[in-house]
């Protein structure tokens, strides 16, 4: 007799409960305003839940309502869920629409020409962290099957994309793969073309297969990733657009120096560099490259053409014509003194296998280390002007 009584209140109980769940007319009225267009329920019915946070239960039914935007022609398109709060029995109130997500409708979405032009511009943002190891694009960038359109707002829309392709996985294997990733594009205003964009968020790639290829067989993968051949076409690039220089094979490591130190004495630091180009030694350059020099190679390239070029004091200025070995010259290396006393640069250079011809390793002395300094504080601009002839300074020119 109890557990019959127990379970008549709990079945009255559930009764106040559910007719106290506000209709679906009660909530298009409380979300409709005067720009509402239409509201639609994601959900067949709503969720009583406690709220911890404010200590009271509430009841949330997921809505998306259709308005008028700001922008004409424009219409917002936001989902989230209409919550009520409990106020007694059988009674709830309308509290507040908790927004999940805005998205714009009306607006033309990028066209694919526009996509792949502008993800073209950047294949290392879009790539990611496989960029350095793609070896093919099995199937270009498009949209998904499913694009998730999302605008944010006019000038921000995201969209779903997939891509297949082969990439290295390890030093011994390869393997193919698809892959998603929610792309972002940005434009300025809704008239402005897209600017720029952003990969908003992606999955792992699905990998379908992989290969054991061995080591031999990803070494030379490894010079065909898009890293590497769009660095190298750009180092190519870059190479072509130095000034033309005649470099001589040398027979001695001071002839080559006596070669660089009046390039830097006449040159330009892009003659320079293309002289660089041709004499530094293989390590300055990426495994299998030519023209592709290492972060390192750049950094010592940079830093000696801001030394003998772009101070207060040149090279120019600092070192006379003739080259001034000094007594620590021996062997592979070059020290020379500049006309101010303690300052003094050196190169040194080695024989390297250049190629073969005929199956015989042709040598060449190539460049391994420069090391260029030019003392520009103001002792020595002081001893540099103090002399009103130039000739003076360098007796032996």
């Amino acid at each position: 007799m109890r557990f019959l009584t127990a379970l008549v209140l709990l079945l009255m109980f559930a009764t106040v409960i559910c007719s106290a769940q506000p209709s679906d007319e009660q909530i298009r009225k409380d979300l409709t305003n005067s720009g509402t267009k239409k509201i639609t329920f994601t959900k067949t019915t709503g969720t009583r839940q406690w709220n911890k946070d404010i200590g009271n239960w509430e009841w949330v039914r997921g809505v998306k309502i259709l308005r008028s935007s700001q922008f004409a022609g424009i219409d917002l398109e936001v989902e989230g869920d209409a919550v009520y709060q409990y106020t007694g029995p059988n009674k709830y109130s309308y509290w507040k629409f908790r927004t999940l997500s805005n998205n714009y409708v009306g607006l033309p979405n990028p066209t694919p020409e526009e996509i792949r032009t502008l993800i073209s511009t950047n294949w290392q943002k879009f790539f990611g962290y496989n960029y350095n190891n793609i070896t093919t694009i099995t199937k270009q960038p498009e949209l998904d099957a499913n694009p998730e359109w999302n605008w944010d707002d006019p000038s921000k829309v995201n969209f779903t994309m997939t891509v297949s392709y082969e990439f290295i996985t390890s030093n011994t294997e390869v393997s193919k793969a698809e892959h998603k990733r929610v792309v972002r594009f940005f434009r300025n205003d809704v008239k402005s073309p897209w600017r720029d964009f952003l990969i908003y968020s992606e999955t792992d790639p699905t990998i379908t297969e992989t290969k054991n290829v061995g080591e031999a067989t990803v070494r030379q993968l490894r010079k065909k990733t898009l890293a590497f051949t769009e660095r190298e076409q750009l180092a190519q690039q870059a190479a072509s657009s130095l000034p033309q220089v005649d470099v001589p094979e040398f027979s001695s490591v001071m002839e080559l120096t006596k070669f660089v130190h009046n390039t830097l004495r006449t040159g330009t630091p892009e003659q320079f560099r293309a002289v660089m180009i041709k004499l530094l030694a293989p390590q300055f350059f990426e495994q299998g490259s030519k023209t592709q020099l290492t972060a390192f190679a750049e950094q010592t390239l940079n830093d000696v053409i801001k030394v003998a070029y772009k101070g207060a004091v040149t090279y120019k200025q600092e070192y006379c014509k003739t080259l001034n070995p000094t007594s620590l010259t021996e062997g592979n290396t070059v020290y020379f003194s500049s006309c101010i006393k303690n300052t003094v640069s050196e190169i040194a250079a080695g024989e390297y296998n250049v190629g073969y011809k005929e199956g015989v390793p042709q040598k060449a002395l190539r460049i391994f280390r420069i090391e260029i300094r030019v003392r520009d504080d103001q002792d020595a601009m002081d001893f540099l002007n103090s002399f009103s002839n130039p000739n003076k300074l360098c007796p032996n020119d």
